[in-house]
């Protein structure tokens, strides 16, 4: 007997736009300054808040209907029972984002992600992106990176948010949490 899968808990994530200091096991401590869009490229120096609530709007699209709350710095004081911390900002030549742990069953309500905002070049994509294109994949990669904290792996799907197949011009598309085959470096076989 396997026994019963632990009920689903719900989880706080903060959105952090303030800058701060997190550690990535493997990957080493980050120290990020206040998001700023022309960290991105100088193009998107106007483009601050717009981007940022793009941000915040699909990654709240993203976890509709699930039991994850979504909170940002900008809007929301943070709070005072355990939460998970997205921060934004800094650069990686190996990854648009990367979090603290896979956590199967949610174990750890206080883990933390980085998006790496300046991997988002605009020589990354296919052309330039507008400000709510660029707020769209920022935001795509925050799910991606949440969907970790919770517990999810990578699967092989252009279209599912947990993805590791899609080249860049995929994380400004309309991307959502599916049911897709597991990436092949996970386990060959089967679904998440």
């Amino acid at each position: 007997d396997l026994g019963q899968a632990p009920a689903p808990q719900p989880q706080t994530v903060l959105l952090d736009f303030d800058g701060g200091t997190v550690h990535i096991p493997a990957w080493g401590t980050f120290t990020v300054r206040p998001f700023d869009a022309a960290d991105i490229d100088p193009i998107y120096a106007d483009d601050t808040e717009l981007i940022k609530d793009q941000i915040v709007a699909t990654v709240r699209e993203n976890f509709a209907g699930l039991n994850v709350r979504i909170l940002n710095t900008d809007d929301d004081p943070p709070p005072d029972e355990p939460y998970s911390a997205v921060y934004f900002g800094g650069r990686s030549t190996r990854a648009y984002g990367v979090s603290q742990q896979v956590d199967p069953y949610n174990d750890d309500p206080t883990d933390a992600a980085i998006i790496f905002v300046e991997a988002f070049a605009p020589s990354q994509f296919s052309h330039i992106l507008s400000p709510q294109q660029m707020g769209v994949a920022i935001g795509n990669v925050a799910a991606h990176e949440i969907g970790h904290l919770l517990g999810l792996n990578h699967v092989w799907n252009p279209r599912d948010l947990m993805d590791s197949a899609g080249g860049p011009d995929s994380l400004w598309d309309d991307q959502d949490f599916m049911t897709s085959p597991l990436d092949p470096e996970i386990f060959p076989l089967g679904q998440q």
